[in-house]
């Protein structure tokens, strides 16, 4: 997350701290969702509209003494629906059940097919393996949607039409355009509007090398830079402060007005 990020209110963030808040706590950090994790932890969702509010509400996981875990932003411009992840499953289950009935059989006679015939045997097997794994990662396996749907509308395009234009068209041909014409499917399904920012507009990502994501690390709350981002440190080097110990405010005096720390 970056200085830039934190202005920008399509924006949600998710702050994750060591241990258990009751949930009227949820009204002292500015209305934000406030879930129970299975891990023990708590986590702090909501939208954040500068980032002043941001590091606000950092100052307050600081002064209640707990433990930041971890603190990740997302863009709610980019975030599927529900709806629309199960649209896209519908379409890895059209191609994957479609090509296992059709090619899976063939595999047996693979070594007996022309050259031409096994290597697309042999790509479309692939291509169904993939589509039934969408099932479970449907957004990590979107390429393979993409795909399908590039490789059907440049063959119709490329050899249907032309040779229905010219009157050419034979069994064969004509049975392989009923075939493609199921990319409709295919095409409402796939979330076009997300592939053109995540694939097309946006910028390759880049690490440093040697850098490592604070989100598998405990990160301490004292280790928050200016910007309002985390720096990573080495596990389990910071520890949450017993809830017997007040906060502290500026210089060091006890804080005022501040809630007790969650036990």
């Amino acid at each position: 997350m970056t200085v830039s990020d934190a202005a920008r209110p399509d924006l949600h963030y998710e702050l994750r701290i060591r241990g258990h808040l009751d949930r009227h706590w949820s009204t002292w950090f500015g209305g934000l969702a406030l879930t129970h994790e299975d891990d023990g932890t708590t986590t702090l969702r909501g939208a954040v509209t500068d980032q002043a509010e941001l590091h606000g509400l950092l100052s307050k996981v600081r002064d209640l003494g707990v433990t930041l875990v971890s603190l990740s932003s997302t863009d709610v411009r980019s975030a599927l629906s529900p709806t629309r992840l199960n649209l896209m499953r519908a379409g890895y289950l059209l191609m994957g059940v479609g090509l296992a009935l059709v090619k899976w059989p063939l595999l047996a006679h693979a070594a007996t097919l022309p050259l031409h015939e096994g290597v697309t045997l042999c790509l479309l097997t692939a291509m169904s393996l993939l589509a039934l794994l969408g099932l479970r990662h449907p957004v990590a396996l979107l390429p393979v949607l993409v795909f399908e749907s590039l490789w059907k509308l440049l063959w119709l395009a490329l050899v249907a039409l032309p040779r229905a234009t010219t009157g050419s068209l034979d069994a064969a041909t004509t049975e392989t355009v009923v075939n493609c014409s199921l990319v409709v499917v295919i095409l409402a399904v796939t979330p076009w509007p997300y592939v053109w920012r995540h694939y097309v507009l946006a910028a390759p990502a880049r690490r440093p090398p040697g850098s490592d994501s604070c989100m598998t690390r405990d990160v301490s709350t004292s280790q928050l830079s200016a910007d309002g981002s985390t720096r990573c440190g080495r596990r389990g080097a910071h520890r949450a402060r017993p809830a017997s110990v007040a906060p502290r405010g500026r210089g060091g005096a006890p804080g005022r007005g501040t809630p007790a720390a969650p036990r």
